[in-house]
């Protein structure tokens, strides 16, 4: 099964575009996994901006170092959401705060 395909219609997918600064640019987030050259592992989380020149440019780059497994994007609360699990819900926020972004952990209860 094509797991983007089948939850893209829900709002999930593995690549989200939008404004998520209000700066008036365009913006693309994805997400997937690493492995240096070291070996280490883990999830990234990467947000490019277009420029005026209609090319994408690095504005955000947040390494999770460990486990390379499964995440997805979607969008709650007017804000980027970053999926680890669809099972138990545990996300974390993509905020734009303070000139730049920050992923603040969901935290419920």
């Amino acid at each position: 099964m094509d797991f983007e395909k089948h939850h893209e219609p829900h709002g999930y997918s593995f690549s989200k575009e939008g404004d998520f600064n209000a700066d008036g640019k365009k913006d693309r987030a994805l997400v997937g996994i690493y492995k240096d050259k070291f070996g280490n592992t883990g999830r990234f989380l990467l947000i490019l901006t277009e420029s005026s020149k209609k090319r994408w440019v690095k504005s955000f780059l947040y390494k999770s170092p460990g486990r390379a497994g499964f995440s997805i994007l979607a969008r709650e609360r007017g804000y980027l959401a970053w999926y680890f699990c669809m099972e138990c819900d545990v996300f974390s926020f993509v905020k734009w705060e303070h000139g730049t972004y920050v992923v603040v952990p969901f935290e419920c209860c």
